[in-house]
């Protein structure tokens, strides 16, 4: 009778463990780029009175390999601010309050939005450009963690 015996080695990879493994360096991958994005997109914001900048949120959500992270901001204006508008007539009421801040004076609400009617308003783009800012950092986070899951999933 010939008899073999094959001890497999304790390692993640072949001991059930490598999806939790994965699922680890993965989570901590994105929260890593979610932290630096926002850390980077926050003074790109415009500030008036904070709010936008307190709107700023992140999110990691998933499971397993299926993680994913995301960066947003839930206020109405986060994205006309982001992306510029086009003319349009806002009402004069809610820009007294920036003219009198950002520009020191009373009443400039309606010739305030007159000017937004006929051109329009630019964007600020502070989430495009700290994604663009922070990529290579995320980039190579990602590398690093795919070099540890390489030593881990090997024991």
């Amino acid at each position: 009778m010939l008899e073999i015996e094959l001890n497999v080695p304790p390692i993640p990879l072949l001991d059930g463990r490598a999806a939790a493994v994965v699922a680890d360096e993965l989570q901590a991958a994105t929260e890593y780029a979610v932290n630096l994005a926002v850390g980077t997109i926050l003074p790109l914001t415009p500030i008036d009175r904070g709010m936008l900048r307190g709107g700023m949120q992140t999110e990691v959500f998933g499971e397993r390999t299926e993680i994913m992270g995301r960066v947003f901001n839930p206020l109405e204006y986060a994205l006309p601010v982001e992306t510029g508008a086009q003319a349009h007539f806002p009402p004069p009421d809610a820009l007294e309050g920036w003219g009198r801040r950002k520009l020191g004076q009373e009443g400039l609400g309606y010739v305030l939005a007159r000017a937004i009617s006929k051109r329009g308003t630019k964007g600020a783009f502070m989430l495009k450009r700290g994604l663009e800012a922070c990529r290579g950092r995320i980039v190579q986070r990602f590398e690093e963690a795919l070099q540890r899951l390489k030593d881990r999933l090997a024991g």
